[in-house]
Parts: structure tokens; C-alpha cells; sequence
């Protein structure tokens, strides 16, 4: 008779563990799970980030999503109806949204700043002799991990260094960045008044609309100034987005975005660059 007992007892117990363990981690349907990545985080940072989700996926998408936190596991669950674009969603839930405009170095300049070491230039097959583009060089998407372990041992004070997204036949560019206090560009998430996204009703090509606010706007109009025919990139989250040439002083804080870039790409940007960096690291939950 007691081995009966002590059979169901374990066998409800058994039952109470995996049915806890299926409920932590098992995903709701139509749903994604993050987590962080610090298991230390504080309870009013989780909720941050998840109001900072929220906003994000509200401005990319029309799809109706809800956010739910799980303080105990450190989770984030984002509910969701209809088919939106999933690609973009994990993007939008995970990536930390450092958005930024940058002043570049010419290869004339970067030349000097390596003190006249050509292995930058070698392993981007560039010959900068006295050429001031702002492009370091670009290589196929194969050669990046070679260059990028090179660029790991390059130590030069306000400069870093950054890629552009894969082109159509796997091409890479390399911009030198030049860096403020902290690493930062000139203008960053924190310095946008308002961005939109916005459609030429002439070409039909899509475009970002950007106010800045005042201090910024005085600072922008400086940095064009000084950066007249040279390229200034816009990056997030470390990839260069695009590098347009400063053709005239831009006054008044307001400056647009355009190119060779998709509805839901300008969307994205939009989001990400629209609202406040994520204050923490996460990971999507399998």
C-alpha cells in the first residue's frame, strides 16, 4: 500500500515540474519570447525596454500586438495578430537602436591616422594615395572577417570603424568614423525632435523626414558646414545605412533621408532611430 502511495506522490509531483517547466518556456501562439541577457537586470529596466518595444512595433506596424512581462524570468512575451513582418519584427524586439550621424574620415586622412600602414588599404585591395573619399574601401562580404581582425588590433582615438549593409552582389563598403566623447557621433536618438517616414509623390521613392531638436539643429548646421562635399554617414546599430555628400549648410534642424531602400526599411529606421535605445542586452527565446 505505501508503494502505491509513494508511486502517486511522485508521479504528481513529476507532473507539477514539467508542467512549471513547459509554462516558463514554452512560447503562447502567435507570440515571441525575449530574454535578457544579464540575469541581474532590475524590474523597472525589463519594464522600460518593454515600453520602448511597444513603441517601436506600434510605429513600424498596423498589426495589433500586446506586451506582457514576466519579471520572475526575466522575459518580455510580445503577442501578436495577423502576418506582420517577422523579419523585422525580431529586429525591432532585440537590437539596441543606436542611431547616429557621423563625420567621416577621407582615406587622405586615415592614411595619416595609421601612420602611414598600408595594410588596411592592402587587405582593401584601395590605393589611397591622395584621395579624400569618405569610403575606406569596399570588398566582398567573404573578405569582412579578415579585415575586421585587423581592425580589432587598429587603436586610433575618435575613429571607429563600420560597414554598410550587403549590396546586390555581396559588396561591402568600409567607412572611418569620426567619434565625440563616449564613442558617439554628432547627433544621436536623443538629439530627434520628430521623424516620420515619408513618400516622394513625384518619384515614389520612399524617404525619413528628421527634426532636430534646437541645440542639435545648431550643432548639424555647424557639422555641415565644415563637411561641404564630404560624406556624412548615418548609422545604426553599427551598419552604415547610407553616407550621402553635404552639398550645402543644412539650417533649421531638419534633413531627410533617402535611397535605394524599401517601405518597410524606411519603417525600421523610423522606429528604431524615433525612439529610446533599449537599456539592456536581448536574446529571442526557442
Amino acid at each position: 500500500m505505501k508503494t502505491i502511495i509513494y508511486l502517486l506522490i511522485a508521479i504528481i509531483l513529476f507532473g507539477c515540474i514539467a508542467t512549471c517547466e513547459t509554462k516558463k518556456t514554452a512560447p503562447k501562439e502567435n507570440s515571441i519570447v525575449i530574454e535578457t541577457v544579464d540575469k541581474g537586470i532590475s524590474d523597472d529596466l525589463l519594464n522600460e525596454s518593454a515600453e520602448i518595444i511597444a513603441k517601436r512595433l506600434k510605429s513600424f506596424s498596423k498589426e495589433d500586438f500586446n506586451i506582457e512581462v514576466n519579471e520572475e524570468d526575466n522575459q518580455i512575451i510580445i503577442l501578436y495578430s495577423g502576418k506582420p513582418e517577422m523579419s523585422f519584427i525580431k529586429k525591432l524586439i532585440v537590437q539596441k537602436g543606436n542611431f547616429g550621424f557621423y563625420e567621416t574620415y577621407g582615406q587622405d586622412s586615415l592614411a595619416i591616422l595609421l601612420n602611414d600602414t598600408n595594410k588596411l588599404f592592402s587587405l582593401l585591395k584601395t590605393n589611397p594615395g591622395n584621395n579624400s573619399a569618405s569610403i575606406a574601401g569596399c570588398v566582398t562580404v567573404s573578405e569582412v572577417a579578415a579585415i575586421d581582425e585587423y581592425l580589432f588590433t587598429v587603436k586610433i582615438e575618435n575613429c571607429k570603424f563600420a560597414w554598410t549593409k550587403p549590396g546586390t552582389y555581396q559588396e561591402v563598403c568600409l567607412y572611418a568614423l569620426k567619434t565625440c566623447k563616449n564613442n558617439i557621433g554628432v547627433i544621436r536618438n536623443s538629439g530627434i525632435k520628430s521623424i516620420k517616414y515619408a513618400r516622394d509623390k513625384v518619384s515614389g521613392g520612399h524617404g525619413i523626414e528628421i527634426s532636430l531638436k534646437k541645440p542639435e539643429a545648431e550643432k548639424w548646421a555647424e557639422v555641415t558646414k565644415l563637411n561641404l562635399n564630404r560624406a556624412v554617414a548615418i548609422v545604426l546599430d553599427g551598419e552604415v545605412i547610407c553616407a550621402p555628400v553635404v552639398k550645402s549648410v543644412i539650417s533649421g534642424g531638419n534633413c531627410s533621408i533617402t535611397g535605394d531602400f524599401s517601405e518597410n526599411e524606411m519603417l525600421y529606421i523610423v522606429a528604431m532611430a524615433g525612439n529610446s535605445m533599449l537599456p539592456a542586452d536581448f536574446e529571442i527565446v526557442e
